[in-house]
């Protein structure tokens, strides 16, 4: 679902990372994110001291992410 990588569900950490040239090929909008893409998080996700360069998608460069409704 995402270039670089999806992540789904619990808590994701990102820690002093760096991504470069990852490409999110699908188009539409819940795509994205060519370096991270968080899909239906449930907890938080947490992204310190990274970088990324020259990363593409067509609904977020670096990141991306759809979140995950709660039932009414």
């Amino acid at each position: 679902m995402a270039g670089g990588g999806s992540v789904g569900g619990g808590t994701f950490k990102a820690v002093n990372i760096r991504i470069t040239g990852s490409t999110e090929i699908t188009l539409g909008e819940d795509y994205g994110g060519g370096a991270i893409y968080a899909f239906q998080q449930t907890q938080p996700a947490y992204i310190v001291g990274s970088s990324f360069e020259d990363n593409s998608g067509s609904n977020g460069g670096a990141l991306g992410g759809c979140s995950r409704r709660s039932p009414s």
